[in-house]
C-alpha cells in the first residue's frame, strides 16, 4: 500500500502572564549565525509586537524588550523561555587535567 506523505506545519505559541495580563505570542525558530547565538527564537503577538530571545555564543542571555535592554533584568520573556524548556542552563563540566 502506498503511503501518501505530507509536510505538516506546525505552530508554537507561549502564553505569558505578568501582573494578571494574559499575552499569547507566537514563536519562530530562528537560524543564527553560531558565532553570533547558539539558539534564537522570534516571539510575535498579534498587535505587531516583536521580540527575539537568544543565547549568545558565549552563553549570555540577550532579548530586544525594553525591559532587558534597559533595566537589565532577566525579562518574561526569557522567563518564559526556560519555563517552557526552550532554554536549557548549561551544565558545567570540569575541565580535563
Amino acid at each position: 500500500m502506498p503511503v501518501k506523505k505530507s509536510a505538516i506545519a506546525a505552530r508554537l505559541f507561549i502564553e505569558i502572564t505578568k501582573n494578571g495580563k494574559t499575552s499569547l505570542y507566537h514563536l519562530v525558530q530562528l537560524d543564527p549565525d553560531p558565532n553570533v547565538a547558539k539558539v534564537a527564537w522570534q516571539l510575535s503577538k498579534d498587535d505587531g509586537e516583536c521580540h527575539e530571545v537568544a543565547v549568545t555564543a558565549a552563553g549570555h542571555l540577550s532579548c530586544t524588550c525594553g525591559d532587558f535592554l534597559w533595566r537589565k533584568n532577566t525579562c518574561k520573556h526569557l522567563q518564559s523561555m526556560f519555563k517552557c524548556g526552550l532554554f536549557r542552563k548549561e551544565k558545567k563540566h570540569d575541565k580535563p587535567v
